[in-house]
Protein backbone atom coordinates (compact mmCIF):
# COMPACT_ATOMS: atom_id res chain seq x y z
CA UNK A 1 0.00 0.00 0.00
CA UNK A 2 2.81 2.40 0.84
CA UNK A 3 4.43 1.90 -2.90
CA UNK A 4 1.10 2.40 -4.35
CA UNK A 5 0.91 6.06 -2.27
CA UNK A 6 4.06 6.93 -3.18
CA UNK A 7 4.40 5.59 -6.43
CA UNK A 8 1.02 7.29 -7.62
CA UNK A 9 -0.50 3.57 -8.41
CA UNK A 10 -3.00 3.92 -11.34
CA UNK A 11 -6.42 2.27 -9.97
CA UNK A 12 -8.79 1.29 -12.79
CA UNK A 13 -11.98 3.40 -13.31
CA UNK A 14 -14.19 0.78 -11.51
CA UNK A 15 -12.40 2.12 -8.62
CA UNK A 16 -13.06 -1.61 -7.43
CA UNK A 17 -9.62 -2.01 -6.89
CA UNK A 18 -9.13 1.03 -4.42
CA UNK A 19 -12.01 0.02 -2.63
CA UNK A 20 -10.50 -3.82 -2.09
CA UNK A 21 -7.95 -2.00 -0.48
CA UNK A 22 -9.20 0.56 1.79
CA UNK A 23 -12.94 -0.16 2.25
CA UNK A 24 -16.03 1.59 1.91
CA UNK A 25 -15.63 3.36 4.74
CA UNK A 26 -12.62 5.35 3.78
CA UNK A 27 -13.96 5.86 0.16
CA UNK A 28 -17.13 7.73 1.93
CA UNK A 29 -14.87 9.69 4.34
CA UNK A 30 -12.88 11.13 1.38
CA UNK A 31 -16.19 11.70 -0.29
CA UNK A 32 -17.49 13.46 2.65
CA UNK A 33 -14.10 15.76 3.09
CA UNK A 34 -13.90 16.84 -0.33
CA UNK A 35 -17.93 18.32 0.10
CA UNK A 36 -16.61 19.54 2.61
CA UNK A 37 -13.67 21.36 2.04
CA UNK A 38 -15.44 22.59 -1.25
CA UNK A 39 -18.02 24.40 1.07
CA UNK A 40 -15.96 25.56 3.41
CA UNK A 41 -12.57 26.79 1.60
CA UNK A 42 -13.69 26.79 -1.92
CA UNK A 43 -11.01 25.05 -2.68
CA UNK A 44 -12.17 21.76 -5.57
CA UNK A 45 -10.52 18.20 -4.67
CA UNK A 46 -12.54 15.84 -6.81
CA UNK A 47 -10.37 14.97 -8.84
CA UNK A 48 -9.21 11.15 -9.60
CA UNK A 49 -5.76 12.56 -9.89
CA UNK A 50 -5.74 14.00 -6.45
CA UNK A 51 -8.89 11.23 -4.45
CA UNK A 52 -6.36 7.86 -5.35
CA UNK A 53 -3.54 8.94 -3.76
CA UNK A 54 -4.99 10.72 -1.15
CA UNK A 55 -7.25 7.96 -0.16
CA UNK A 56 -4.28 5.16 -0.34
CA UNK A 57 -1.53 7.92 2.12
CA UNK A 58 -4.83 8.26 4.55
CA UNK A 59 -5.82 4.60 4.92
CA UNK A 60 -2.00 4.02 5.72
CA UNK A 61 -1.53 7.04 7.86
CA UNK A 62 -4.38 5.22 9.62
CA UNK A 63 -2.84 2.13 10.17
CA UNK A 64 0.29 3.89 11.66
CA UNK A 65 -2.11 6.16 13.75
CA UNK A 66 -3.52 3.03 15.43
CA UNK A 67 -0.30 1.42 15.99
CA UNK A 68 1.43 4.42 17.64
CA UNK A 69 3.90 4.96 14.92
CA UNK A 70 3.83 8.31 12.98
CA UNK A 71 6.42 9.44 10.02
CA UNK A 72 8.56 12.12 10.65
CA UNK A 73 8.18 14.92 7.98
CA UNK A 74 11.68 17.98 8.16
CA UNK A 75 9.63 19.96 5.88
CA UNK A 76 6.66 20.35 8.50
CA UNK A 77 7.25 23.54 9.68
CA UNK A 78 8.21 25.27 5.90
CA UNK A 79 4.87 24.14 4.93
CA UNK A 80 3.03 25.47 7.89
CA UNK A 81 4.91 28.85 7.69
CA UNK A 82 4.88 28.99 3.83
CA UNK A 83 1.65 27.60 3.08
CA UNK A 84 -0.75 28.21 5.83
CA UNK A 85 -4.29 28.24 4.27
CA UNK A 86 -3.30 24.24 2.67
CA UNK A 87 -2.03 23.65 6.09
CA UNK A 88 -5.04 24.78 7.26
CA UNK A 89 -7.10 22.41 5.10
CA UNK A 90 -5.17 19.84 6.35
CA UNK A 91 -5.41 20.68 10.05
CA UNK A 92 -9.48 20.57 9.43
CA UNK A 93 -9.27 16.88 8.16
CA UNK A 94 -6.56 15.81 11.01
CA UNK A 95 -8.99 17.16 13.76
CA UNK A 96 -11.69 15.16 12.27
CA UNK A 97 -9.90 12.01 11.76
CA UNK A 98 -8.32 12.33 15.28
CA UNK A 99 -12.17 12.61 16.87
CA UNK A 100 -13.65 9.96 14.57
CA UNK A 101 -11.00 7.01 14.99
CA UNK A 102 -10.16 8.39 18.40
CA UNK A 103 -6.10 8.69 17.72
CA UNK A 104 -3.66 11.60 17.31
CA UNK A 105 -2.08 13.19 14.44
CA UNK A 106 0.89 15.37 14.95
CA UNK A 107 1.43 17.79 13.43
CA UNK A 108 4.44 15.70 10.98
CA UNK A 109 1.30 13.86 9.76
CA UNK A 110 -0.63 16.50 9.13
CA UNK A 111 1.61 18.29 6.84
CA UNK A 112 1.89 15.13 4.64
CA UNK A 113 -1.69 15.60 4.22
CA UNK A 114 -0.96 18.83 3.44
CA UNK A 115 1.17 17.70 0.26
CA UNK A 116 -1.37 16.16 -1.29
CA UNK A 117 -3.85 19.27 -0.74
CA UNK A 118 -0.86 21.69 -2.00
CA UNK A 119 0.14 19.24 -5.14
CA UNK A 120 -3.51 18.95 -6.28
CA UNK A 121 -4.11 22.63 -5.73
CA UNK A 122 -1.10 23.48 -8.10
CA UNK A 123 -1.53 20.93 -10.75
CA UNK A 124 -4.97 22.79 -11.18
CA UNK A 125 -4.04 26.26 -11.10
CA UNK A 126 -7.31 27.32 -13.23
CA UNK A 127 -7.45 30.46 -14.86
CA UNK A 128 -9.35 32.03 -12.11
CA UNK A 129 -6.10 31.81 -10.11
CA UNK A 130 -3.79 32.70 -12.96
CA UNK A 131 -2.77 36.23 -13.73
CA UNK A 132 -4.39 37.51 -17.12
CA UNK A 133 -1.54 38.97 -19.38
CA UNK A 134 -1.14 40.57 -22.87
CA UNK A 135 1.07 41.02 -25.05
CA UNK A 136 1.78 44.57 -26.73
CA UNK A 137 4.01 43.42 -30.27
CA UNK A 138 3.91 44.27 -33.70
CA UNK A 139 2.86 42.22 -36.65
CA UNK A 140 6.32 41.23 -37.30
CA UNK A 141 7.56 37.79 -38.61
CA UNK A 142 4.77 36.46 -36.07
CA UNK A 143 6.62 37.55 -32.95
CA UNK A 144 3.74 38.04 -31.11
CA UNK A 145 2.99 34.56 -31.55
CA UNK A 146 6.14 33.32 -30.57
CA UNK A 147 5.81 35.29 -27.51
CA UNK A 148 2.68 33.87 -26.36
CA UNK A 149 4.03 30.09 -27.32
CA UNK A 150 7.57 30.32 -25.39
CA UNK A 151 5.01 32.30 -22.34
CA UNK A 152 2.54 29.63 -22.42
CA UNK A 153 4.58 26.95 -22.51
CA UNK A 154 6.85 27.98 -19.38
CA UNK A 155 4.73 29.72 -17.61
CA UNK A 156 1.08 28.39 -18.59
CA UNK A 157 -0.21 27.11 -15.06
CA UNK A 158 0.62 30.55 -13.34
CA UNK A 159 -0.59 32.86 -16.94
CA UNK A 160 -4.15 33.52 -18.26
CA UNK A 161 -3.03 34.92 -21.78
CA UNK A 162 -5.62 37.09 -22.52
CA UNK A 163 -4.97 38.02 -26.02
CA UNK A 164 -2.01 40.12 -28.00
CA UNK A 165 -2.02 43.69 -29.75
CA UNK A 166 -0.26 45.38 -32.25
CA UNK A 167 -0.17 48.92 -30.82
CA UNK A 168 -0.90 50.34 -27.26
CA UNK A 169 -3.99 52.00 -28.78
CA UNK A 170 -5.76 48.62 -29.21
CA UNK A 171 -5.66 47.79 -25.87
CA UNK A 172 -9.48 48.38 -25.26
CA UNK A 173 -10.06 45.98 -27.93
CA UNK A 174 -9.23 43.02 -25.23
CA UNK A 175 -12.47 43.48 -24.14
CA UNK A 176 -11.07 41.61 -20.91
CA UNK A 177 -9.51 41.99 -17.82
CA UNK A 178 -5.66 42.23 -17.50
CA UNK A 179 -3.04 42.70 -14.78
CA UNK A 180 0.47 42.78 -16.91
CA UNK A 181 0.96 43.70 -20.44
CA UNK A 182 4.73 42.67 -21.62
CA UNK A 183 5.54 44.62 -24.24
CA UNK A 184 8.49 44.46 -26.85
CA UNK A 185 7.89 48.64 -27.68
CA UNK A 186 8.08 51.44 -25.64
CA UNK A 187 4.27 52.60 -23.85
CA UNK A 188 3.52 56.47 -23.96
CA UNK A 189 0.27 56.19 -22.38
CA UNK A 190 -0.81 55.38 -18.27
CA UNK A 191 -3.11 52.29 -19.13
CA UNK A 192 -5.61 51.06 -15.92
CA UNK A 193 -5.95 47.91 -14.43
CA UNK A 194 -9.46 47.80 -14.91
CA UNK A 195 -10.15 45.10 -11.93
CA UNK A 196 -8.05 47.83 -9.19
CA UNK A 197 -8.56 50.61 -11.20
CA UNK A 198 -4.60 51.16 -10.68
CA UNK A 199 -1.98 51.95 -13.00
CA UNK A 200 -1.62 48.73 -15.19
CA UNK A 201 2.01 46.39 -14.62
CA UNK A 202 3.83 47.01 -17.80
CA UNK A 203 6.98 45.01 -18.22
CA UNK A 204 9.15 45.63 -21.31
CA UNK A 205 10.93 42.39 -22.75
CA UNK A 206 13.09 41.41 -25.60
CA UNK A 207 11.72 39.63 -28.19
CA UNK A 208 14.87 37.46 -28.90
CA UNK A 209 16.00 35.20 -26.63
CA UNK A 210 13.43 34.74 -24.39
CA UNK A 211 14.96 32.61 -22.16
CA UNK A 212 17.56 34.87 -20.37
CA UNK A 213 13.76 37.30 -19.33
CA UNK A 214 12.30 34.29 -17.06
CA UNK A 215 13.38 35.68 -14.21
CA UNK A 216 11.64 39.01 -14.93
CA UNK A 217 8.96 37.49 -15.87
CA UNK A 218 8.47 35.17 -13.40
CA UNK A 219 9.23 38.28 -10.44
CA UNK A 220 6.47 40.12 -12.45
CA UNK A 221 4.29 37.47 -11.68
CA UNK A 222 4.80 37.17 -8.49
CA UNK A 223 4.52 40.54 -8.02
CA UNK A 224 1.04 41.07 -9.47
CA UNK A 225 -0.29 38.24 -7.56
CA UNK A 226 0.85 39.84 -4.19
CA UNK A 227 -0.33 43.39 -5.37
CA UNK A 228 -3.88 41.87 -5.84
CA UNK A 229 -3.83 40.52 -2.60
CA UNK A 230 -2.69 43.51 -0.95
CA UNK A 231 -5.07 45.74 -2.90
CA UNK A 232 -7.91 43.43 -1.61
CA UNK A 233 -6.45 44.46 2.10
CA UNK A 234 -6.57 47.94 1.35
CA UNK A 235 -10.17 48.35 -0.15
CA UNK A 236 -11.59 45.78 2.52
CA UNK A 237 -9.60 47.49 5.27
CA UNK A 238 -13.12 49.20 7.01
CA UNK A 239 -14.98 46.25 6.34
CA UNK A 240 -12.81 43.80 8.21
CA UNK A 241 -11.51 46.30 10.72
CA UNK A 242 -13.02 48.46 13.34
CA UNK A 243 -12.41 50.35 16.30
CA UNK A 244 -14.42 48.37 18.79
CA UNK A 245 -12.53 45.47 17.65
CA UNK A 246 -8.64 47.37 18.68
CA UNK A 247 -7.11 46.37 21.94
CA UNK A 248 -4.07 48.18 23.08
CA UNK A 249 -3.57 46.20 26.61
CA UNK A 250 -0.55 45.99 28.55
CA UNK A 251 -2.41 43.92 31.18
CA UNK A 252 -3.20 40.87 29.08
CA UNK A 253 -0.24 38.46 29.28
CA UNK A 254 -0.55 35.36 27.37
CA UNK A 255 -2.78 33.67 24.83
CA UNK A 256 -5.72 32.75 26.86
CA UNK A 257 -6.06 36.38 27.97
CA UNK A 258 -6.02 37.63 24.71
CA UNK A 259 -8.51 35.22 23.22
CA UNK A 260 -10.96 35.17 25.71
CA UNK A 261 -10.78 39.04 25.19
CA UNK A 262 -10.83 39.34 21.54
CA UNK A 263 -13.55 36.29 21.62
CA UNK A 264 -15.60 38.63 24.22
CA UNK A 265 -15.50 41.80 22.04
CA UNK A 266 -16.68 40.17 18.54
CA UNK A 267 -19.38 38.61 20.51
CA UNK A 268 -20.29 41.96 22.03
CA UNK A 269 -21.01 43.71 18.49
CA UNK A 270 -22.78 39.98 18.14
CA UNK A 271 -20.13 38.88 14.82
CA UNK A 272 -19.77 35.74 16.67
CA UNK A 273 -21.68 33.13 18.40
CA UNK A 274 -20.95 31.34 21.75
CA UNK A 275 -19.44 28.72 20.33
CA UNK A 276 -16.75 30.65 18.66
CA UNK A 277 -13.93 30.86 21.29
CA UNK A 278 -14.24 26.84 21.81
CA UNK A 279 -13.67 26.51 17.85
CA UNK A 280 -10.73 28.65 17.56
CA UNK A 281 -9.51 26.54 20.64
CA UNK A 282 -9.59 23.70 18.30
CA UNK A 283 -8.19 25.12 15.66
CA UNK A 284 -5.22 26.31 18.20
CA UNK A 285 -4.34 23.25 19.82
CA UNK A 286 -4.20 21.15 16.75
CA UNK A 287 -1.01 23.33 15.42
CA UNK A 288 0.07 26.73 16.69
CA UNK A 289 -0.94 29.74 14.88
CA UNK A 290 2.33 32.13 15.61
CA UNK A 291 4.20 33.49 12.93
CA UNK A 292 7.15 35.38 14.04
CA UNK A 293 5.93 38.18 15.68
CA UNK A 294 2.45 38.11 14.50
CA UNK A 295 -0.27 35.55 15.73
CA UNK A 296 -3.32 35.06 13.48
CA UNK A 297 -5.51 32.56 15.24
CA UNK A 298 -8.84 31.63 13.96
CA UNK A 299 -11.85 29.06 14.25
CA UNK A 300 -11.99 25.75 12.36
CA UNK A 301 -14.92 26.51 10.80
CA UNK A 302 -16.05 29.61 9.15
CA UNK A 303 -19.22 30.73 10.99
CA UNK A 304 -18.78 34.04 11.79
CA UNK A 305 -22.50 36.48 11.74
CA UNK A 306 -19.79 38.63 10.11
CA UNK A 307 -16.97 38.60 8.77
CA UNK A 308 -14.29 40.48 11.16
CA UNK A 309 -10.78 40.99 12.23
CA UNK A 310 -10.04 41.48 15.90
CA UNK A 311 -6.46 43.23 17.14
CA UNK A 312 -4.72 43.02 20.19
CA UNK A 313 -1.18 44.63 20.44
CA UNK A 314 1.26 44.54 23.12
CA UNK A 315 4.80 46.78 23.33
CA UNK A 316 6.24 44.13 25.65
CA UNK A 317 4.58 40.91 24.04
CA UNK A 318 2.29 38.46 25.04
CA UNK A 319 3.19 34.88 26.09
CA UNK A 320 1.81 32.91 23.06
CA UNK A 321 3.03 29.12 23.42
CA UNK A 322 6.78 29.01 23.18
CA UNK A 323 6.64 32.39 21.30
CA UNK A 324 6.47 35.93 21.77
CA UNK A 325 4.23 37.70 19.75
CA UNK A 326 3.53 41.38 19.88
CA UNK A 327 0.61 41.18 17.21
CA UNK A 328 -2.39 39.16 17.42
CA UNK A 329 -5.25 38.88 14.71
CA UNK A 330 -8.26 37.00 15.37
CA UNK A 331 -9.70 36.34 12.50
CA UNK A 332 -13.78 35.72 12.49
CA UNK A 333 -15.07 34.63 8.95
CA UNK A 334 -18.63 34.00 7.27
CA UNK A 335 -18.93 31.70 5.07
CA UNK A 336 -19.74 34.28 2.21
CA UNK A 337 -16.56 35.51 2.34
CA UNK A 338 -14.51 32.39 2.28
CA UNK A 339 -13.37 32.85 -1.50
CA UNK A 340 -11.11 35.97 0.26
CA UNK A 341 -9.89 34.14 2.78
CA UNK A 342 -7.21 32.92 0.81
CA UNK A 343 -6.03 36.61 -0.10
CA UNK A 344 -6.84 37.56 3.14
CA UNK A 345 -4.83 35.34 5.03
CA UNK A 346 -1.56 35.49 3.11
CA UNK A 347 -1.59 39.39 2.72
CA UNK A 348 -1.86 39.80 6.77
CA UNK A 349 0.81 36.85 7.00
CA UNK A 350 3.20 38.81 4.24
CA UNK A 351 2.56 42.34 5.68
CA UNK A 352 3.04 41.25 9.60
CA UNK A 353 6.27 39.27 8.84
CA UNK A 354 7.97 42.61 7.97
CA UNK A 355 9.94 43.70 10.97
CA UNK A 356 9.82 47.40 9.85
CA UNK A 357 5.75 46.96 10.15
CA UNK A 358 5.59 44.93 13.61
CA UNK A 359 7.89 47.34 14.99
CA UNK A 360 5.37 50.29 13.91
CA UNK A 361 2.69 48.83 15.25
CA UNK A 362 3.66 47.40 18.72
CA UNK A 363 4.36 50.86 19.19
CA UNK A 364 0.89 52.05 18.11
CA UNK A 365 -1.93 53.67 20.68
CA UNK A 366 -4.69 53.86 18.91
CA UNK A 367 -6.57 52.33 16.40
CA UNK A 368 -6.05 55.20 13.43
CA UNK A 369 -2.55 55.13 13.65
CA UNK A 370 -2.75 51.25 13.55
CA UNK A 371 -4.72 52.17 10.23
CA UNK A 372 -2.03 54.91 8.94
CA UNK A 373 0.89 52.05 9.47
CA UNK A 374 -1.01 49.55 7.32
CA UNK A 375 -1.95 51.98 4.18
CA UNK A 376 1.64 53.51 4.59
CA UNK A 377 3.23 49.95 4.32
CA UNK A 378 0.94 48.71 1.87
CA UNK A 379 1.46 51.85 -0.09
CA UNK A 380 5.39 51.10 0.20
CA UNK A 381 5.18 48.01 -1.01
CA UNK A 382 3.19 49.37 -4.35
CA UNK A 383 6.38 51.67 -4.43
CA UNK A 384 8.35 48.40 -4.75
CA UNK A 385 6.81 46.24 -7.12
CA UNK A 386 7.24 50.07 -9.04
CA UNK A 387 10.83 50.24 -9.13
Amino acid sequence: MLFKTNANFSIEESSKKLKELVGDNIIELIDKYVKDINNIYMVDLSSKAFKTPFTLHLKNLLLRAQSGKYTSNPMAEIIKNNSPLIFDIAIYISLDLAERFHIKINEDETSFLAMHIGSEIERQANNKDKVPVAILCPNYHNMADQIMNSLMLNFGNQLNMVGSIPSENDFNTLNNHVSILFTTIPVTTKIMNTSTNEPLDVVSISPLNLNSQFSIIQNAILQSQEKYRDWKLKVKFNDFFEPDLFIVDSKLKNKKQVLAKLCDCLLVQNYVDTSFEESVYKRENAAGTAFSNVAIPHSVEMNAIKTSIAVAISKEGFQWDSNIVHVVLLLAINKADRRSFRALYESLISLFSEDKVIQEIRNCTSFDEFKSIIYTALGEKESDYES
